[in-house]
């Protein structure tokens, strides 16, 4: 009995992976001299300059290498785990592709921001494991005037980052 259910199994996973399913061609669009086809692409999102700066300057001595990013209200989620704020502009410094949890985040909020309030929402609401199958070693949210750093890296890359962060005038 074993075998005729093992051979019945056999047959049905030989005969579900070799059919084909149909496929139907699509039309290809093509350009005529009234109309044309245009890609879409996602806008590119500057940096600003002034947090460029002070995010280059804040790396220094960091051997990661990063991809910068704009911080978004659509992506801003992924980086900081928290909501859009009004007037909130930065940018991140992730690891390229690497075994190596790290991102640096530095934003600044809009002058009258409740800076301390939503530096406390990104605390809470950070992600170490985002990567899913590594962990950031340590986690650091720091404060200076109107600018909020989050890092996650290993212990001593984030204390050299905090400490450049904080020694910036």
């Amino acid at each position: 009995m074993k075998k005729i259910i093992a051979l019945l199994m056999a047959t049905l996973l030989i005969t579900g992976c070799s059919s084909k399913p149909e496929v139907t061609p699509t039309p290809t669009p093509t350009a005529t001299p009234d109309s044309s086809v245009i890609p879409t692409q996602e806008p590119v999102v500057e940096i600003d300059a002034e947090i460029n700066e002070m995010l280059t300057s804040i790396l220094e001595g960091v051997e990661y290498g990063s991809m910068n990013t704009a911080i978004t209200d659509e992506n801003i989620e992924m980086f900081l785990g928290i909501q859009p704020v009004e007037g909130l502009v930065g940018a991140s410094a992730d690891a390229m592709i690497s075994a190596q949890a790290h991102s640096v985040v530095l934003v600044r909020v809009s002058e009258g921001s409740d800076v301390d309030a939503i530096a406390a929402d990104i605390e809470e609401n950070a992600d170490p494991v985002k990567w899913i199958c590594v962990e950031a070693e340590k986690v650091a949210v720091e404060v200076k005037g109107n600018y909020i750093l989050l890092v996650m890296s290993d212990a001593e890359t984030t204390d050299l980052i905090v400490s450049n962060f904080t020694s910036l005038k």
